[in-house]
């Protein structure tokens, strides 16, 4: 079997090259790209859960809010299984956003609410880091540390881990 990785790593612009337009710009992070492809989809019909949740996700990385809230209600109720393994739950990944939406506002109690329930329904260790890293964010904005603190040693005895790289480092570099 190919390990698509190694092909990566060792050819990065050719790797990319075989890719579809929309997959090339959210991999070299042209998030407008992105987005004008994703809608220019839309129009012709509904787009699959996980490109709806690109087409969200661009727009929070451009900080184009408006448009964000527009989008978020079409992941609510919906369940896609994953070609790779795994499903994507609309409902958590809408709260997600908004807990991060809100984050960005400085309204933390309410990033709290949405982070509190992406993580209530977080299916696995893996699910529940992102929440939980915004859960730390806020309770530390709110000057809140103790709570903080609960949901970083949340984060640290998580089995999935966060790429290698050690929580406590990732969870308080953003903080200082």
């Amino acid at each position: 079997a190919r390990d698509v990785h190694e092909d990566m790593k060792r050819s990065p612009e050719k790797y990319l090259a075989g890719m579809p337009p929309d997959v090339r710009a959210l991999h070299e992070g042209r998030y407008a790209d992105y987005a004008e492809l994703l809608e220019r989809k839309g129009r012709a019909g509904p787009l699959p859960l996980n490109e709806h949740v690109g087409l969200c996700e661009a727009y929070w990385r451009l900080k184009r809010y408006d448009q964000l809230e527009r989008c978020l209600p079409g992941l609510e109720g919906r369940h896609e299984r994953l070609p790779v393994g795994g499903t994507i739950d609309g409902s958590r990944t809408a709260a997600l956003f908004r807990a991060d939406m809100y984050l960005d506002f400085g309204m933390y109690r309410k990033a709290i609410d949405h982070a509190s329930a992406a993580l209530a329904s977080a299916p696995d260790d893996l699910e529940k880091l992102a929440p939980l890293y915004t859960l730390v964010l806020a309770h530390v904005f709110l000057k809140e540390h103790g709570k903080a603190h609960e949901y970083l040693k949340q984060m640290q005895g998580n089995p999935a881990g966060l790429a290698g790289i050690p929580i406590d480092e990732v969870g308080l570099a953003r903080v200082h």
